[in-house]
């Protein structure tokens, strides 16, 4: 009988070994929302944080976008929330950091919308590539938070 008791405590061993690598919920990584980058004009660029249709409700978002300052040059920040009946607020407290909080009714934002979406000028020409951030937190009706940590490179020409 004791030859056989070696075996329990390897399969807790092998167990925690396994939860620990595949079973641990990520809390960085959510389904609310996508990251998406894209060039929209020779000296522009466009970041966007959408709502997926799988992800939960989005009553409110708190978050920061960061990016390469030798490369982009802050715009301006918009949101489809006003069709939810939020208001985007945006500051940038330093180069590359742009601070984001929407906020205001608690109707959910609708599925597939435009979060939040910032248009940058390009200052570097010709191409290259360029990784921005996003940051933060979702609430939804039941005030949970979720947050979220999405990376995106956005190419920049050929």
């Amino acid at each position: 009988m004791r030859r056989w008791l070696w075996i329990v405590p390897v399969g807790i061993v092998v167990g925690l070994a396994w939860w620990w690598q595949f079973g641990r919920p990520d809390p960085a990584r959510n389904a609310d929302l996508r990251l998406f980058g894209e060039r929209t004009g020779s000296d522009e660029a466009r970041v966007s944080l959408r709502a997926l249709n799988r992800g939960g409700d989005i009553v409110t978002l708190i978050g920061e976008i960061r990016y390469d300052t030798q490369v982009l040059r802050l715009k301006t920040c918009a949101s489809d929330g006003a069709r939810a009946g939020k208001q985007l607020h945006f500051l940038e407290p330093e180069p590359g950091r742009v601070r984001t909080v929407l906020a205001g009714s608690l109707d959910p934002m609708p599925a597939d919308s435009e979060v939040i979406t910032c248009t940058f000028s390009i200052a570097t020409k010709g191409a290259g590539r360029t990784t921005v951030r996003a940051s933060g937190e979702v609430a939804d009706l039941q005030f949970v938070d979720r947050p979220f940590e999405l990376v995106e490179e956005i190419a920049l020409g050929s």
